[in-house]
């Protein structure tokens, strides 16, 4: 009788270990496979951003020589310093610009936007318009907007990248529509064509400079639309004396004929107090950013105030 207790409870002692044993392994494989499962998370993210790192490199050096390519091929239509520059998006801004539906969740985008600076447009505007005729400098743009309108566009409408499984492409889009073309200085000033209805019409951050409106009645001298052949005047560089920096444009024309009449954008000499014109000037300056706009506006002051 004793030695069959005995064994009962040797029995019980030896389930009891058993079910000690079995719980302690259950609990020990239940966290080796969340650890395994947390380390294959990380290591999956970690492989993603190590991608989305190459990737981002692999955009930024495809842009580059896009732009490099585009810059040249417009250089040689006429500007000989002007540049291509281009400015990344986050896919909310360049939906809301755009209208561009990311409606293809196989790919992750990269968004550009191509813009067109010159340090020396304005002296180019000085030397071609010096006689008071607006053609030559508007059939340089032309020419300029030509070449920008054949930039190359990538099938499907965007560069593809690929590193792993894992997809990514390149957007590139631009500010200008088809037919138009703004090139930019400091400070917000531009000059850009933009196809109206009887030709060409040229305009400057101060508005529309060619052709001249008509006034009561009578068309004024350069009322007419632009006109020439656009194959050949653009093709050599209305460069002039752009050695400076660019600094002053020019606007307007006295009475169609003549030299233009230099004068300054924001009519900085009116101001005997840099603070009173970046005050007056911020928001535009700083694209209705008084604050960003405040600074720029302080330093234009400063660049062309003549004493």
């Amino acid at each position: 009788m004793d030695k069959r207790r005995t064994a009962v409870n040797i029995g019980c002692i030896c389930l009891i270990f058993l079910f000690i044993f079995g719980f302690y392994k259950c609990i020990q494989w239940d966290n080796t496979s969340r650890r395994e499962q947390e380390e294959a998370k990380e290591q999956k993210e970690l492989d993603e951003k190590a991608a989305d790192e190459k990737a981002y490199e692999q955009a930024k050096e495809y842009m580059e020589n896009y732009r490099i390519s585009l810059q040249k091929k417009m250089r040689a239509a006429g500007i000989e310093d002007l540049r291509v520059c281009y400015e990344q998006y986050n896919q909310r801004t360049y939906s809301d610009t755009y209208n561009f539906l990311d409606d293809d969740s196989d790919y992750q985008y990269f968004y550009y936007e191509l813009s067109y600076y010159c340090d020396s447009i304005d002296s180019i505007f000085e030397e071609a318009t010096k006689d008071g005729n607006y053609d030559p400098f508007v059939e340089l743009l032309k020419e300029e907007c030509k070449v920008k309108d054949q930039r190359p566009v990538e099938r499907d409408g965007f560069y593809k990248i690929f590193v792993g499984d894992r997809k990514y492409a390149v957007k590139i889009n631009e500010r200008d529509p088809e037919g138009e073309l703004t090139i930019s200085r400091e400070y917000g000033v531009y000059y850009r064509i933009e196809q109206g209805e009887d030709g060409y019409e040229l305009y400057t951050n101060r508005g529309k400079i060619y052709p001249e409106e008509e006034k009561n009645g009578s068309g004024s001298g350069n009322s007419g639309s632009a006109s020439g052949d656009a194959g050949g005047s653009g093709s050599g560089s209305f460069y002039g004396d752009a050695g400076g920096s660019g600094s002053d444009s020019f606007s307007g024309h006295s009475g169609g004929s003549g030299s233009l009449k230099k004068t300054d954008p924001y009519d900085v000499d009116d101001y005997d107090d840099p603070d009173d014109f970046a005050e007056e000037w911020a928001e535009e300056f700083g694209d209705d950013d008084y604050d960003d706009g405040y600074d720029d506006a302080y330093d234009y002051w400063e660049e062309e105030y003549d004493d």
